[in-house]
């Protein structure tokens, strides 16, 4: 067999196995790892690098075994975000550890977990005693999530703590947020028009009017945030979804940035205050829809509180191409 042929099917064989092997040794290996877990991961690295690459220690042979571990794992990201049986498959559904205080030690024997590493990732929470844990769930990526008994708004994780640290520091850098007025018109367009070439934003491809676009938005809950130079730099506001009584409150976000300013974490301060006035004026669900190239967007409403309800297929086309859509939603807990 060709030498590079040969590095190419040993790789794969060593990336199905591993996969399978986590799938059915539990997610506890993930994380929440024990010594013996370490040990076991560092021995199994050791042992599967030669039935890798076999006899070739060539750089050529490297590098290819590398493509196909990234080429495999894209592709099996690739069907697990299209099937949701697959993903299914691969990722079991998440195991309720702790509930009102009370140990599910079944679950912690179907899991493999220890009751040792279930306190020390309560403890990591900031959490002293299992008595407080209102719920403790095993997710699916083997990360163990905990709400406090007595603080169930506090948000303690580690990072949490440091993007709290990151928000703090944005505000000493002098950027506020306030309502918009009818002067930032111009500039929430010009934000809006770069959203429309970036072409992963949006259905349309041409700037609406003024009129046209105040008409399509709620008139409450419209912000903007401005810079140390007092320019404005990004916009949120929100969409009624339906004129029907019974979903008058739910809203669609929109929110864009100038992309001069995308990706320095300042769109959580806008969705936070965006999120907490619709709560205020009376919003239960919000929503988004995303196209889902736009892997950053998802990324950034996921790690704000919303999750993903599905996938809408072909549900309209964007200069003559159909597209998908991903749709996220936030239900409140406070406007019940």
């Amino acid at each position: 067999m060709n030498p590079i042929l040969d590095v190419v099917v040993r790789s794969l064989c060593v990336f199905l196995f591993m996969v399978i092997a986590i799938r059915l040794f539990g997610k506890n290996q993930l994380s929440q790892l024990n010594a013996g877990d370490v040990v076991l991961l560092l021995l199994i690295s050791n042992a599967v690098q030669n039935a890798m690459v076999g006899e070739n220690t060539s750089l050529e042979g490297g590098i290819v075994a590398a493509l196909v571990l990234f080429a495999a794992n894209f592709i099996l990201k690739r069907l697990m975000f299209s099937s949701r049986t697959f993903a299914s498959f691969m990722e079991a559904d998440p195991v309720i550890l702790v509930k009102d205080g009370v140990v599910d030690h079944v679950a912690l024997r179907k899991v493999k977990i220890s009751f040792d590493e279930l306190n020390e990732s309560i403890r990591e929470h900031g959490i002293e005693k299992i008595e407080n844990v209102k719920l403790s769930i095993l997710e699916v990526d083997g990360n163990i999530s905990v709400i406090s008994e007595d603080e169930k708004d506090k948000q303690t994780h580690y990072s949490r703590i440091k993007r709290k640290i990151k928000e703090n520091i944005i505000k000493k850098m002098n950027y506020e947020i306030r309502e918009m007025l009818p002067k930032d018109e111009t500039r929430v367009m010009e934000i809006f028009q770069q959203g429309i070439d970036g072409g992963i934003a949006t259905f349309d491809t041409e700037l609406p009017n003024v009129e046209v676009w105040n008409t399509s938005f709620i008139n409450d809950c419209r912000w903007v945030l401005e810079n140390e130079k007092s320019e404005v730099i990004g916009w949120s506001a929100l969409k009624p979804v339906s004129k029907r009584e019974c979903f008058k409150g739910v809203a669609e976000v929109s929110i864009y940035f100038d992309q001069n300013y995308v990706g320095k974490g300042l769109g959580s301060l806008l969705l936070k205050k965006l999120i907490i006035d619709s709560e205020n004026h009376g919003f239960w669900t919000l929503q988004s829809n995303i196209f889902p190239e736009n892997e950053a967007s998802i990324k950034f409403h996921l790690k704000n509180g919303f999750r993903t309800v599905g996938v809408r297929e072909k549900v309209g086309k964007l200069h003559g191409e159909w597209k998908d859509l991903v749709m996220l939603e936030r239900r409140s807990e406070i406007v019940l």
